[in-house]
């Protein structure tokens, strides 16, 4: 079953391929399984992005003049329906790398917030894992994905967290029952969207 045209994307801000990545790769299978299409995730052990120098040459709207490939994902994440972040938590907040890449959308913020492009895109999600249990655990990343995808003009609606969970050995089947649920409710409100989109 297909519904039209309506695609969601993945990223992993994992450094390696452990719980976060598996996790988002059974949220995206679910997704497909609903009939949404799903773009390949983006996997940020994969690259090295140049953290942003505050070099102001975006102020004018213009593009990141790094030289590697954020602007490139950071645009293809914008065609999405929807985008799902899957992450680990590393010190209360996202690990370097992805921090990185987050950076860069500062040239969306600038367009969104200072020149007035603010086109509204889709809704966001967000799996987050720990190993520990303190009591504002996930706090961090959760604001810390919501004004990501503020700047992508994606809104966070739905988030899921877990806690305990330091390696694939941790994940139960109460877990992945819990992950395909979400995905389910979460293409719900894509399909609903798209929906009122052609109304």
């Amino acid at each position: 079953m297909s519904t039209g045209n309506l695609k969601i994307g993945g990223v992993c801000f994992s450094p390696r391929r452990g719980s976060s990545e598996i996790l988002l790769k059974l949220f995206l299978d679910e997704i497909r399984a609903t009939g949404i299409s799903v773009v390949p995730p983006l996997l940020i052990r994969e690259h090295s992005f140049l953290s942003c120098n505050e070099c102001g040459v975006c102020y004018d709207g213009s593009d990141c003049p790094l030289p590697d490939d954020a602007n490139m994902h950071l645009n293809s994440l914008r065609q999405m329906d929807g985008i799902i972040i899957a992450t680990p938590v590393f010190f209360y907040s996202v690990p370097g790398g992805a921090k990185c890449f987050i950076d860069r959308a500062q040239q969306f913020w600038v367009r969104r917030r200072l020149i007035g492009q603010n086109e509204e895109r889709g809704f966001g999600a967000l799996i987050s894992v720990a190993s520990s249990s303190g009591r504002k655990l996930f706090e961090d990343v959760r604001l810390v994905s919501k004004y990501f995808l503020d700047a992508l003009g994606y809104r966070l609606t739905d988030t899921l967290s877990f806690r305990g969970v330091s390696n694939p050995r941790d994940i139960t089947d109460d877990m992945r029952s819990s992950v395909r649920q979400f995905a389910r409710r979460f293409a719900a409100k894509i399909k609903e969207r798209g929906k009122s989109e052609k109304d």
